[in-house]
């Protein structure tokens, strides 16, 4: 598919890189790196709002919501896709 091809060719290399630079192990890149690069748009909107609107409240109300979102509705998608028990493995999740 097209996304898949351009994220394959322009985002990859890019968290690979940027991984590489930082010390970072693959699954710990994966984490962090894709979720900061998720989020962002949220953090640049909110920031924006706060230094041209200064309604904080909305702000932080925003983040709050979308946090709340994916914590609640995302989870549960996936838990009730996954088939069988879900199994967490200790230190990978602690870490």
């Amino acid at each position: 598919s097209m996304l898949a091809s351009t994220a394959d060719d322009y985002f990859v290399p890019q968290l690979e890189a940027l991984s590489e630079r930082l010390g970072l192990q693959e699954d710990v890149a994966g984490v962090t790196l894709l979720a900061l690069g998720n989020g962002m748009p949220d953090v640049m909107t909110a920031c924006s709002s706060v230094n041209k609107a200064n309604d904080l409240p909305l702000t932080m109300g925003e983040f709050l919501g979308a946090a709340n979102f994916i914590i609640v509705f995302v989870f549960a998608c996936v838990l009730l896709a996954s088939p069988g028990p879900t199994v967490v493995e200790n230190w990978p999740f602690l870490r």
